[in-house]
């Protein structure tokens, strides 16, 4: 229900409904290629598997199109396969520009489980400063 809220706020439910294909579909093992200051920052994501697929679809003109997205192993998405198709929108004014539910769903729950994170790690800090300053006082 939010996801829908979200949606009509951003004008995604004006935009047009069609099937993308996947074109291609890499899947990158945990840990690859990452630098070592990239692997402090993506801590959250260090040790699963993500799948990087490129997806193709056609606007009403008939022209053709290129999106890619890359999402970790727990999403629905990584299942996907060259030749499997997607329900996604593009926008009218810009057929290029496409918006796929299951990525934002996807990057939403991601989000709030760093935010959580950090709050419960922010709280757990908070309770050992202040019984620190308890035993001191």
């Amino acid at each position: 229900m939010l996801t829908k809220i979200w949606e009509r706020l951003r004008g995604y439910d004006k935009w047009i409904q069609t099937e993308a294909t996947i074109l291609s579909s890499e899947l990158t093992e945990p840990d690859a290629g990452l630098e070592r200051n990239e692997k402090r920052s993506n801590l959250g994501s260090l040790f699963q598997w993500h799948s990087t697929c490129v997806i193709g679809w056609t606007d009403v003109s008939g022209i053709s199109h290129k999106g890619s997205y890359t999402v970790p192993e727990l999403s629905p998405l990584f299942q996907l396969y060259e030749g499997q198709t997607v329900p996604i929108r593009y926008n009218p004014a810009c057929p290029g520009e496409y918006y796929l539910h299951e990525l934002f769903i996807n990057k939403a729950a991601s989000t709030l489980k760093r935010t959580l994170f950090i709050a419960w790690f922010a709280f757990c800090l908070l309770m050992f400063a202040y019984s620190l300053w308890r035993h001191f006082h």
